[in-house]
């Protein structure tokens, strides 16, 4: 009988790694380390490549045998950068994590040419079983970013199940203030990315994030854009609007974008009839202020046809307006062809300056 030679038995490995057929990967291997040739080199028995396969597939039995002895570095990362962990993390194979985080070789924070952790990836996992293990490991670091500037908080923000955003909540080396390059903290990259299953949640963690970090109401990323200018994106965020108006400054109430626009007139542009009526309630929020086109919210509500919002506008406005003013809006009132705001804006006929 002809003898296998030792690159027909590292493709056979790498069947048996695919296939999870252990009695095969542990009599390949015997014959394979026992070879009078000696140990053939990892990558050309494909030990490394068996041991991707079966984490990517879930194969916990194969794992433990590719990991037996030093067959296979677990460390040595993928076509994609992504090592044995991050694999396992991203598959939520969680069975897979617990026994490559408790083998003293795996280093559990390489990362990806992106700077993304494994612990990052198990973040993210929906299934809300993939966390647990690096957050019951010591050899874990919580606490580092991603190349983005992006921590382990706004990676489930991001996009975790909220369990996991409330577990990261209660360990205190995660800094819930973090920024990242975009200046986006974690509780407003939960809002821009619309998580509309964590924000649900965040009337009650809201308090708790700001208990924690009172001031994060009050940042803004690079646009300009504070936690309450996003939550008018649609489908919009009253609760959490709520929440973060107990909270902000008067400065922050004042902020504009870098067009010059304020929280209230973003909320127009928006079209949020509700959410511009709670700012309208709240003492601070400027009715009359311009952008750097000279426009105020009115005409803004005016131009997108918000007809309740006009009206809102009207009632709120202190003082008469200028003619300049009333004439605008009468043009682009007549140029849209909107009867009901045309006849709002009319009424302000006679009552300018």
């Amino acid at each position: 009988m002809a003898a296998f030679g030792d690159y027909d038995i590292a493709s056979a490995i790498y069947w048996s790694a695919q296939n999870n057929c252990t009695t095969c990967l542990q009599a390949l291997s015997w014959h394979l380390e026992e070879s009078p040739h000696g140990r053939v080199n990892e990558s050309t028995t494909c030990y490394g490549s068996a041991l991707a396969v079966a984490v990517d597939r879930g194969h916990r039995d194969t794992v433990s045998i590719l990991l037996c002895g030093d067959r296979a570095d677990p460390n040595r990362p993928g076509a994609d950068g992504r090592t044995p962990l991050a694999t396992a993390a991203a598959r939520s194979h969680t069975e897979i994590i617990s026994i490559l985080l408790k083998d003293e070789r795996v280093d559990a924070n390489i990362t990806d040419p992106r700077g993304v952790s494994p612990f990052f990836l198990a973040c993210t996992d929906r299934s809300n079983r993939a966390v647990d293990p690096f957050l019951s490991c010591s050899k874990v670091d919580v606490s580092r970013k991603d190349n983005t500037g992006w921590n382990a908080l706004s990676w489930a923000c991001a996009f975790g199940p909220t369990r996991t955003v409330k577990m990261l909540l209660r360990r205190v080396e995660i800094d819930v203030n973090n920024v990242d390059s975009e200046g986006n903290s974690p509780l407003l990259r939960a809002v821009v990315e619309g998580r509309t299953d964590v924000v649900k949640i965040l009337t009650n963690m809201l308090r708790v994030i700001l208990a924690r970090a009172p001031d994060t109401a009050n940042s803004r990323d690079i646009s300009g854009w504070s936690p309450l200018a996003w939550t008018f994106e649609p489908p919009g965020f009253p609760a959490c609007l709520e929440v973060l108006l107990q909270y902000a400054s008067a400065e922050t109430l004042a902020c504009t974008d870098y067009s010059g626009r304020t929280l209230l007139s973003i909320a127009v542009l928006w079209g949020q009839t509700a959410m511009v009526k709670m700012l309208l309630d709240h003492t601070g929020v400027d009715v009359h202020s311009r952008d750097l086109d000279g426009h105020t919210a009115l005409f803004h509500a005016v131009k997108v046809g918000a007809v309740d919002i006009v009206r809102q506008l009207i009632s709120r406005s202190h003082g008469p307006l200028s003619s300049h003013d009333v004439s605008a809006m009468v043009t682009v009132a007549e140029a849209h062809g909107n009867t009901e705001i045309l006849a709002e804006v009319r009424s302000l006929v006679g009552k300018n300056d």
